[in-house]
């Protein structure tokens, strides 16, 4: 199958946004040195950068809002829904004909 050009944009759209998230997480976590950091009960870290008026908290979420489908069956049935949505995201991409749609698709 032959992918199109305007379909390939979206695949690299979706591809740079993956990459500068998982970056901007990366160099948020290595900026903040361990000084800053303090551990509270529930598990979460926080940072406080210029207390008290910019603090950050970090916080892993394994499901979706609010914690949603974050363990057992829930977590495969969210991975599963995941990886659907994206594969009808790509087929769609390849039907695509123009530019600003392909763009909001990637």
């Amino acid at each position: 199958m032959k992918i199109s050009r305007l379909a390939l944009g979206a695949y690299l759209i979706a591809l740079a946004v993956i990459v500068l998230d998982q970056l901007t997480k990366a160099w948020v976590l290595s900026a903040i040195g361990a000084e800053h950091i303090t551990h509270i009960p529930d598990g979460f870290r926080i940072a406080e950068v210029a207390p008290p008026v910019f603090n950050l908290t970090y916080v892993l979420n394994t499901g979706v809002s609010f914690g949603l489908f974050g363990g057992g069956a829930g977590r495969w049935i969210l991975s599963v829904f995941s990886v659907v949505v994206a594969g009808l995201l790509a087929w769609w991409a390849t039907r695509a004909d123009r530019r600003l749609l392909v763009a909001a698709i990637g």
